[in-house]
């Protein structure tokens, strides 16, 4: 090996097997900069046989006093003798026997609630806070139970006889013990359940007798029960709640030594509110950097919802149906909201679209139409689309660059946006005027200044509406969730009802109808 050689305590292989193999494996290095050597030793030429009995003497174990006795006992083990040069082999076995030994004072410690004193002889006292004749927790009445004494033999500790400090002479009888520590709760932890679902309160107690307390049970709906040993047999108290509400559950354990209460709330809620979550934006275009309110509409209104709102960056977890933010950058952005009670979670998706600027033209509807309106978001959804569309046909401005939303409420009110193309200048100015051609009859029409041709209204027959398709339909979207494949078809129903009507007159003709003259009204825009 050479004289060179480097090792540190970091790379010593610790694999010594003298018993079996007789190597010593070392890692070392010439210098820092060198690779790494392994260096084995073979100590077999020092071992050249086999132990026998007369190469092993034996050994008693003591401690550095001198004494034998070891946690309760004698150990005699054997070892090899130091002139004896031999391989131990695998049968080898070092203890010889283990003999235990009579206890004395140091196998004992002080008790639970004791503590040695140092001044009067070592014997242990109990501490301040501790009642060593108290009954332990596990005492039932007409049992008996002992007081501790203060020992307790060490732990492992096998030494048998001699002296007994554990050994106590007080004798007690359980006491009644008032209940203490009671609990209720539902099987599965569910804190909101649906009418008639079968629920499954469950009853603990900590501490205090219970073979002799009685549980009063009253589950907040009237119903009321009294049960004896209920910890004990762990009876289920099985319910089923018919009507939606929040129940207060009371459990009262009472005895001759005292009571204990514990208390509840339970929420009943209708049915899983499937399809009644509506994540409403003001605008569906917005301004970038423009503050915007976000509103999630859950039906029903008493739910008690909590709602997580997921866009640009982390989720936002709130109480609140509503959420202020701003988009910083341009672009279509989906926000998602999920409402979540103990029971159920439903969730919306919306898509909102960020500019750095539009136009906004907003749109007033004649009063027949609030008689259709059942003011429901698949409805406004609906009319905005059939107006886009119609504006787009009529006017030729792509379909793409018109938005239509319709606001909640009445009077019936929408705001069209008028985009940006990427062909086109980002600003653009939307006017309304009145036309005048040798009539007086006045409609109003759309043009776009710098940007798009004039907007035509072509006329409408005044017998006929466009939603007169849905009045049938007003009763049922009041009161029930919309199918929303039924309102398209019927919104594309009085679509195409339009389209065959329409005519090439303009609305500033003598022979336009007063009806759909007066069905969309334009006021001042507004740029962004």
């Amino acid at each position: 090996m050479s004289s060179h050689l480097k090792m540190t305590q970091n790379f010593i292989h610790p694999f010594i097997f003298l018993t079996l193999f007789l190597f010593l494996s070392v890692f070392g290095h010439i210098s820092y900069r060198s690779d790494w050597e392994l260096v084995k030793v073979d100590f077999r030429q020092s071992f050249p046989r086999q132990c026998t009995e007369s190469d092993y003497e034996s050994w008693q174990l003591t401690d550095l006093q001198g004494e034998k006795c070891i946690m309760g006992q004698e150990r005699t083990f054997r070892k090899r003798k130091d002139t004896a040069f031999c391989i131990k082999g695998k049968s080898y076995i070092s203890a010889l026997t283990n003999k235990s030994c009579q206890c004395t004072e140091k196998d004992f410690n002080c008790d639970y609630g004791f503590e040695r004193s140092h001044t009067e002889g070592e014997r242990c006292f109990a501490d301040f806070w501790h009642d060593p004749d108290s009954p332990p927790e596990d005492c039932h009445l007409g049992q008996n139970y002992e007081s501790s004494t203060g020992y307790r033999k060490v732990i492992s500790n096998i030494c048998d006889g001699g002296l007994n400090k554990q050994q106590s002479t007080k004798q007690h009888s359980c006491p009644l013990l008032p209940p203490k520590g009671l609990q209720v709760g539902i099987k599965g932890q569910m804190l909101a359940v649906a009418p008639g679902d079968d629920i499954t309160f469950i009853v603990h107690q900590e501490q205090g007798d219970t073979s002799s307390t009685k549980y009063q049970v009253d589950l907040g709906d009237g119903v009321r029960a009294i049960y004896q040993n209920l910890t004990v047999t762990d009876e289920p108290i099985q319910h089923r709640y018919e009507n939606p509400g929040v129940y207060k559950v009371t459990v009262k354990a009472e005895n001759m030594a005292g009571h204990d209460e514990a208390t509840m709330y339970i929420q009943v809620t209708g049915q899983p509110p499937s399809n009644h979550l509506f994540l409403f934006f003001p605008f569906q275009v917005i301004v970038k950097n423009h503050e915007v309110n976000l509103t999630a509409i859950v039906l029903p209104t008493e739910a008690n919802m909590t709602l997580t709102y997921d866009f640009l960056t982390q989720p936002t977890l709130t109480l609140r149906n509503s959420l202020l933010t701003r988009f910083p950058d341009t672009g279509e952005v989906s926000v998602t909201v999920q409402a979540s009670n103990g029971r159920s979670m439903v969730q919306d998706t919306r898509t909102v679209r960020v500019y750095d600027n539009f136009q906004v033209v907003p749109l007033s509807f004649s009063r027949n139409l609030d008689r259709f309106n059942p003011n429901i978001p698949e409805w406004r959804d609906d009319i905005g689309q059939v107006v886009t569309k119609i504006l787009a046909k009529i006017t030729g401005v792509p379909q793409e660059s018109l938005v239509t939303v319709v606001k909640p409420g009445l009077p019936t009110t929408a705001d069209l946006y008028v985009l940006p193309l990427d062909s086109k200048p980002a600003k653009r100015s939307i006017t309304t005027a009145p036309s005048y051609e040798n009539t007086k009859s006045h409609s109003p029409w759309l043009r776009t200044e710098d940007a798009y041709p004039p907007l035509f209204f072509r006329k409408l027959p005044g017998s006929r509406n466009v939603y007169a398709q849905m009045h049938n339909e007003k009763e049922q979207e009041m009161t029930s969730p919309v199918n929303h494949s039924e309102d398209t078809q019927h919104i594309i129903q009085g679509e195409e009802f339009i389209d065959d009507d329409l005519d090439s007159q303009t609305l500033g003709n003598a022979g336009g109808s007063p009806a759909f003259r007066s069905l969309i009204r334009t006021t001042t825009n507004h740029c962004y």
